[in-house]
């Protein structure tokens, strides 16, 4: 299943793809970067992670403004 960015923060949307049989998630994204910006998206990778226990692949742009961290977490959350 593809979630987008933004779409991250819900966890709706991922719950939803894994109910529909997704194996795995894949999330390419433009975090920009500010202040806890980094612990935001790996929490909430990790958390879609738990949640559904599905591997999320998650990639962000990198230069200018974004933070460029991508990061991938096991079904247990351990990246």
């Amino acid at each position: 299943g593809i979630l987008v960015c933004y779409e991250l923060r819900f966890p709706e949307v991922a719950r939803k793809l894994a109910l529909a049989g997704a194996d795995l998630l894949l999330v390419p994204t433009a975090w920009v970067s500010g202040p806890l910006k980094e612990e935001h998206y790996q929490t909430l990778v990790k958390t879609r992670a738990l949640e559904n226990t599905i591997p999320v692949c998650a990639c962000d742009q990198t230069g200018n403004i974004f933070i460029g961290r991508s990061l991938i977490c096991d079904a247990l959350g351990v990246t």
